[in-house]
């Protein structure tokens, strides 16, 4: 008689994007390894800068705001 066939459970690396056995070895393996660290590194090194970025443009949107916001209230008390 013929065995049923059955898939193992994958995981999926969002750091390295593939696939893996679901298994403690095969994560800890995959995770403690160097194309693995080097991927986690830039990726927190990447969600830095780009925080970075967004914190010093959000600045200078208010800045431009309040410059906006000024300059109509001058206008406004003109007339």
């Amino acid at each position: 008689m013929t065995e049923f066939w059955k898939s193992n459970a994958m995981y999926w690396c969002d750091v390295c994007k593939c696939w893996l056995n679901d298994t403690k070895a095969a994560r800890l393996n995959h995770e403690r390894g160097a194309g693995h660290q080097a991927k986690l590194e830039k990726k927190l090194y990447d969600m830095t800068k780009k925080a970075e970025r967004d914190a010093r443009a959000k600045e200078v949107n208010e800045i431009a705001m309040h410059k906006i916001e000024a300059a109509a209230k001058k206008q406004y008390e003109e007339v």
